[in-house]
């Protein structure tokens, strides 16, 4: 048992840099209701003013979090730039349907956390394994006058073993969703009734 826990980490190692296939495309999606009309849904999704700071747990370890979003343009190709912690993700709009749908690729992104270290270290996690490529969101106008907003986010984790660390990119992604969504919806829902007619 000693002499397979002496071999098994440098193995395992060995593995993950050996390996040569695609790490598969995964997808999050998240909703959320609120109480406001889709048009103004619409202006808080396609760019919002700074979010506060969050002193969630997560986000504390470092882990990038989202700051603001702005748009340069409208409709397919207009340019997004969406400020994390730790740097600037750039987004190509590749759907727009005004207060319906709105998709977008990601033309360059940031790291994905701040490594608390005093030495210049590049782990996994830093160094290009976790890969954001492209995220859609709907609207869903409702009778009562509420809108569902439904988001999915799509990336690439090469980090092995795959299973167990989708479990934490998974977490990170909901929570930068439910981040933004419940700032969107605080920005909609507060919005002067004027505006949102």
């Amino acid at each position: 048992m000693m002499i397979l826990l002496a071999i098994l980490p440098p193995t395992v190692t060995g593995v993950e840099k050996a390996q040569t296939f695609e790490p598969p495309l995964n997808t999050i999606e998240t909703t959320i209701r609120i109480n406001a009309p889709a048009d103004q849904v619409w202006r808080n999704l396609i760019a919002f003013d700074d979010l506060p700071r969050s002193d969630e747990w997560l986000f504390r370890l470092g882990v990038s979090q989202p700051i603001r979003a702005a748009i340069d343009g409208s409709g397919l190709g207009a340019l997004r730039t969406c400020l994390f912690s730790t740097g600037t993700f750039v987004e190509r709009v590749e759907g727009w349907e005004e207060n319906r749908y709105f998709a977008f690729s990601v033309v360059s992104g940031a790291p994905t956390m701040q490594e608390f270290s005093p030495y210049n270290i590049h782990p996994p996690h830093l160094d290009g394994y976790f890969v954001p490529e492209s995220a859609e969101f709907r609207l869903i106008s409702h009778t009562d006058g509420t809108t569902t907003l439904a988001g999915k986010s799509r990336y690439r984790n090469a980090m092995w073993p795959g299973p167990y660390w989708r479990l934490w990119s998974d977490m990170i992604i909901h929570r930068i969703h439910a981040r933004v969504f419940e700032h969107i919806k605080r920005l909609s829902e507060d919005a002067p009734a004027a505006k949102r007619r």
